[in-house]
């Protein structure tokens, strides 16, 4: 099960731990796992995703870095995780064409569940991550349904 948060206080309690977490950390990148301090070991990548999505959902951002999850049996649908893997959105994938450099690039847009429609480029040959702007629309009237 994925952990999630869905309100305000939640987020803002694991805002804050993390932030402590980070504070501890002092920018090191490598320490024993037995140094963390009992209070803090539970921040982990899944409090990681779920502040990521409940801040995508909640602050609408005009630009995003997302990933390509996964591709369903129609080659031109996809779903638009966090790192993670928690889900922000159906999306529609673009044909494949070619950069400059000879890599492989797909556009995509996507309604995230913020409600707001997403577009950008899918680096295909360099990794299943998306770069992508919010439309200048309104916002939809319907959130997509997770697949």
């Amino acid at each position: 099960m994925q952990f999630t948060i869905n309100d305000w206080e939640s987020y803002a309690y694991w805002r804050d731990r993390n932030a402590a977490f980070d504070q501890w950390q002092a920018g090191r990148t490598s320490y024993p796992s037995d140094s963390i301090p009992s209070e803090l070991q539970d921040v982990t990548n899944d409090v990681w995703s779920a502040l990521e999505a409940f801040d995508f959902e909640q602050n609408c951002p005009l630009k995003y870095f997302t990933y390509v999850a996964t591709k369903t049996a129609d080659a031109w649908r996809c779903n638009v995780t966090t790192w993670t893997g928690q889900y922000l959105g159906t999306g529609r994938l673009g044909p494949v064409w070619r950069d400059s450099f000879g890599g492989k690039r797909q556009s995509i847009r996507f309604i995230g569940i913020n409600g707001h429609t997403y577009s950008g480029t899918y680096f295909t040959s360099s990794g299943d991550y998306c770069r992508v702007k919010r439309v200048k629309a309104k916002k939809v009237a319907y959130l997509p349904i997770a697949a």
